[in-house]
C-alpha cells in the first residue's frame, strides 16, 4: 500500500512525500521478499525514479542500476 501512495503522490508531483513511502516500502519489502523479488525491484525503482527528479541523481542512478541488474539476471532463471 505504501508503494501505491507513493505513486500517487509522485505522479502529483509530490516526491517529498512519494520518497518516504517508497523507502519504507523497499525497506519492508527488501526485509520479507528479498533484494530480487519483482515487487522489491518495483519499489528499488520508485525510490530511485524519485530520488533523481528530486535531483538526488547519484543515489536514484545507483537503486536503478541495481534494480535493473537484479532483474536482469533473474529475468527467466
Amino acid at each position: 500500500m505504501m508503494n501505491v501512495m507513493g505513486n500517487v503522490y509522485f505522479e502529483l508531483g509530490l516526491y517529498s512525500r512519494a520518497e518516504p513511502l517508497f523507502s519504507q516500502a523497499l525497506n519492508i519489502r527488501r526485509r520479507v521478499l528479498g533484494d530480487k523479488h519483482p515487487d522489491t525491484l518495483v519499489s528499488m525503482s520508485s525510490l530511485g525514479r524519485t530520488l533523481s527528479v528530486e535531483g538526488r541523481h547519484s543515489e536514484g542512478e545507483k537503486l536503478l542500476r541495481d534494480a535493473l541488474a537484479y532483474a536482469t539476471a533473474c529475468a527467466w532463471a
